[in-house]
């Protein structure tokens, strides 16, 4: 509801056709890419285990897992949740087990393996 009021608002203070009409793309562009409750959104090889079950569960820790993923991947080059379909993915995030970034990349410090796991 206040989805459509913040359009009808916007809209309103447009000058131009052209800018209405840019408004009316992209609040119907931002409605394509809103979620539902339920629905889960993101790239799974980033989500945690915690978000990919979804629930009450999920707090600024599963942004702390997403974090770490992406620097695991940016020392090693390569990607940390690799699978041939979704479920080995799934399979591996809930397992836990991620291997240390020194044993892809040999210069990596055992302090920033600390820091990244």
């Amino acid at each position: 509801m206040t989805l459509g009021i913040m359009t009808v608002l916007r809209i309103r203070n447009a000058r131009t056709p052209r800018e209405r009409a840019l408004v009316v793309a992209l609040f119907a562009w931002a409605f394509l890419f809103m979620t539902n409750t339920g629905m889960i959104k993101g790239k799974l090889g980033y989500m945690s285990a915690e978000a990919l079950a979804g629930g009450n569960a999920i707090d600024g820790r599963t942004d702390l897992f997403s974090i770490g993923v992406v620097a695991w991947e940016l020392i090693t080059g390569r990607r940390l949740f690799r699978g041939i379909n979704e479920y080995e993915v799934i399979t591996k995030i809930r397992s836990g087990e991620i291997p240390p970034p020194s044993m892809h990349n040999f210069e990596c410090p055992d302090e920033l393996d600390a820091i990244v796991l």
